[in-house]
């Protein structure tokens, strides 16, 4: 009889049984998925800006228009969208599922800087300014140096902001930061929009700031909403000068 030994212990056997299965686990594990980067060049990228509101009738076309921009040649390098939903509207029927206050407040800023008399839906802004002639096409690229904005993920939702500026700055600069959903559908059952599907993408679902420390840098983290799952997820940066909320510089993309 020819007996047939094995080349390796049992012990040994046991061993490589242990470290495949790890192996395994790390490779499938999200918290060991590849970390997010993102930076402009020194040329500025244009910071595009949606309020918008599902108890309002108006808003569906600005939502289909930047919902159109995700698959646009020039986004994340000529142009970053961020949809902000304001809460203004929850009042008259239907609470927005993405609405915050934060944002009404955001846009209110804005008005004050134009010297306008209040806020209103859709609104679009682009690098600051109002924009009432959109949804034709998309922002064509600045040929304007700004400086350069560099993100990079530390651990999940946990970024490090850098910018290196061509441009000076009054006071201090601010890091600014948001988390963007792509892929919301919802059912509206009261108010204008009553019984139609609304589809939301580069919908804002956090938004943080810092000033810029020494090295011109700051760190920002970035949270998921509770209850509300995203199809895709994605992340915008852009930089401000204190007091003044006009975007210099701004960088973004799809996070992995």
């Amino acid at each position: 009889m020819v007996r047939h030994f094995s080349r390796f212990p049992a012990r040994e056997k046991s061993m490589m049984s242990v470290m495949s299965i790890l192996a395994l686990i790390v490779a499938c594990s999200p918290a060991w998925a590849a970390s997010a980067s993102f930076k402009s060049g020194p040329d500025r990228v244009s910071l595009l800006e949606l309020y918008s509101s599902e108890g309002c009738s108006s808003c569906p076309p600005a939502d289909d228009w930047l919902s159109s921009l995700a698959s646009a040649k020039g986004l994340w390098i000529d142009f970053v969208p961020v949809a902000f939903q304001v809460d203004y509207w929850d009042r008259l029927g239907w609470k927005d599922p993405l609405a915050s206050p934060e944002f009404t407040r955001r846009q209110e800023r804005y008005a004050r800087a134009w010297g306008g008399r209040g806020v209103y839906t859709p609104g679009v802004v682009l690098n600051g300014r109002e924009l009432r002639a959109w949804g034709e096409t998309p922002p064509s690229r600045l040929r304007t140096q700004a400086g350069t904005l560099e993100a990079r993920e530390l651990s999940p939702g946990a970024y490090q902001v850098s910018f290196e500026p061509s441009v000076a700055a009054r006071g201090a600069w601010v890091a600014h930061a948001a988390l963007l959903g792509f892929g919301f559908e919802s059912r509206v059952l009261t108010g204008e929009n009553e019984g139609k599907s609304l589809r939301h993408d580069f919908a804002a679902l956090d938004l943080q700031e810092a000033a810029l420390g020494e090295g011109g840098r700051a760190r920002l983290r970035l949270r998921k909403k509770p209850g509300a799952p995203a199809k895709r997820y994605g992340a915008a940066f852009w930089i401000t000068a204190e007091d003044d909320p006009t975007p210099v510089q701004a960088a973004g993309g799809f996070l992995p």
